[in-house]
């Protein structure tokens, strides 16, 4: 499951390097955006159902900015936070339903500068179960997977 917009038929898969693929879509009001999307490496969990876990860089083209979002493929327990660790660096989430987020832009490009300089990295969830999962996720290609998505969505 991939959190798209109500447009969901419009989306694109403009390329695809390693595990990181490059999407663009266009938004109800007509303004291209686009996101880099990857999945999990390897991930250590007690969650018992199956689940799609996600890692989003999404970029909006018209405000020029980005922002990183967490998908464990479980609803989050109510008043978590969702702990990522890239290189030796720790940052909360702020969790919604199954999303999470970071509360400020500047963390957003702050995460992203590392992400661009880590070759992993680790991201740390309970769900609203009891249950936790520990997803890891490689950097490999990411750099030119970010690249592209700015190209795109200028």
């Amino acid at each position: 499951m991939i959190f798209l917009p109500n447009n969901l038929f419009a989306q694109v898969i403009d390329s695809i390097y390693y595990g990181w693929a490059v999407h663009e879509y266009e938004s109800d009001d007509g303004i291209k955006q686009c996101y880099i999307s990857s999945f999990p490496t390897r991930t250590d969990s007690n969650h018992t159902s199956e689940r799609s876990p996600y890692l989003l860089v999404t970029r909006y083209a018209r405000k020029r900015t980005e922002e990183v979002s967490i998908y464990s493929g479980y609803e989050y327990k109510i008043n978590s936070g969702v702990f990522i660790l890239v290189d030796d660096v720790q940052f909360k989430f702020f969790t919604d339903d199954e999303m999470a987020w970071l509360k400020t832009p500047a963390e957003d490009r702050e995460v992203i500068q590392l992400m661009l300089e880590s070759s992993l990295v680790k991201v740390r969830s309970d769900s609203s179960l009891g249950t936790y999962a520990i997803d890891e996720y490689s950097m490999k290609g990411f750099n030119r997977a970010y690249a592209r998505m700015k190209e795109v969505c200028k």
